[in-house]
C-alpha cells in the first residue's frame, strides 16, 4: 500500500519537485494510511520519507536535461557577446 501510494504521489509531481516536496508526499501517505488503518482501531501519527533514489533511466534523463540546459545558456550567452559586438561596431563606425 506504502508503495503503492508513494508512485501515485510522485508520479503527480515533476522530477524535480519529487525531490524538494517530501513534505507533500509525507502527508498524503498519512491520509491514505489513516484511512485504510482507522478500521482496525489504529491511528499513524507521522510518516517521513527520508530519501528518494531515482532509477539509472531517471538520473540518465536528468543528465541529459542538465546538459541540454547548459548547452541553450551557453548558445544564449554567444549570441548576446556577438550582438553586443555588433552594436558596438556600429557605433564605432557611426563616429
Amino acid at each position: 500500500l506504502c508503495l503503492t501510494q508513494i508512485r501515485e504521489e510522485v508520479g503527480k509531481l515533476t522530477l524535480d519537485e519529487s525531490f524538494s516536496s517530501r513534505d507533500v508526499i509525507n502527508k498524503s501517505l498519512l491520509t491514505v494510511l489513516n484511512a485504510v488503518c482507522d478500521g482496525w482501531g489504529v491511528q499513524i501519527t507521522r510518516v517521513e520519507i527520508q530519501s528518494l533514489e531515482p532509477s539509472r533511466d531517471i538520473l540518465v534523463a536528468m543528465e541529459l536535461q542538465m546538459a541540454a540546459e547548459r548547452k541553450k545558456r551557453a548558445s544564449v550567452l554567444k549570441s548576446e557577446g556577438e550582438r553586443i559586438t555588433l552594436v558596438n561596431q556600429a557605433e564605432g563606425n557611426a563616429k
